[in-house]
């Protein structure tokens, strides 16, 4: 079934119960920023419209499941002006759960800082992994790019810091049913896209490692296939040119 708006650069995310979540975005004229969420039933093929309150400032943002909760997390708020689009603040609270039969968002756990656009992805352990984004920089007054990672225990409802990658900006998966992360990069420290991707390993809490793709991709997809593969997707390369090729880790 048809969405009940138009949207784009919009959060989603396939909840345990098998249905799915989107929130936030863009109206279909990139000229309005939408503050519902709606709900796909699976059984019914049909969407319902909920108005969580604050899923505007989750445009550009992530959304995982984990164990039995969907947490949105991250995002930022959208104005559009005469200069085109404009970021007027980031996602207040950062990390909100989503509460499917009651249909809002209650509180969550403490926020793991103003960012957008990160990679995320949920273990096998049901924790989830998140790297990467854009933020702000130290002065608090221009974007940049964020080079933190964060874990997610479910059952403590909070985040631990986890190591810090030598790229940026990035797409994760998990690396069959490890645990273990392929951090796909995104951008290096100098700011350009980079082929040199990094293994988080989540005993250590640390960086073991790197592999190379033969291409060098920022803006793409990571997804773990059933057979534990990595297929990466897509994404631009260092001239901003779109990337119309598929690679898959083993």
């Amino acid at each position: 079934g048809d969405l009940t708006e138009n949207r784009g650069w919009h959060v989603s995310a396939l909840m345990a119960s098998g249905n799915v979540i989107v929130m936030s975005g863009l109206d279909q004229a990139m000229s309005l920023t939408l503050t519902n969420a709606e709900v796909y039933d699976t059984q019914t093929n049909t969407w319902t419209q909920i108005s969580p309150g604050t899923a505007s400032h989750h445009t550009l943002g992530s959304a995982v499941t984990s164990v039995n909760q969907t947490l949105v997390v991250g995002g930022v708020n959208l104005a559009v002006g005469g200069q085109g689009l404009s970021i007027t603040g980031f996602a207040s609270p950062a990390v909100e759960p989503f509460n499917q039969q009651g249909g809002n968002f209650p509180n969550g756990p403490a926020n793991v800082g103003d960012r957008s656009a990160m990679g995320s992805d949920v273990m096998s352990t049901g924790d989830a992994f998140f790297a990467g984004g854009r933020g702000l920089d130290p002065a608090g007054t221009a974007l940049s790019v964020v080079d933190t990672t964060a874990l997610y225990d479910p059952t403590a409802q909070a985040f631990t810091a986890g190591p810090t990658p030598h790229g940026r900006r990035a797409a994760v998966a998990e690396i069959g049913t490890s645990s273990d992360m392929l951090i796909v990069r995104g951008i290096d420290t100098s700011g350009v896209p980079t082929a040199v991707c990094e293994v988080y390993g989540v005993l250590n809490n640390a960086i073991l490692g790197t592999v190379n793709m033969s291409t060098e991709r920022v803006d793409h997809t990571a997804s773990t296939l059933h057979n534990g593969q990595i297929i990466v997707v897509g994404g631009n390369d260092a001239n901003g040119t779109p990337v119309d090729s598929t690679e898959i880790h083993t």
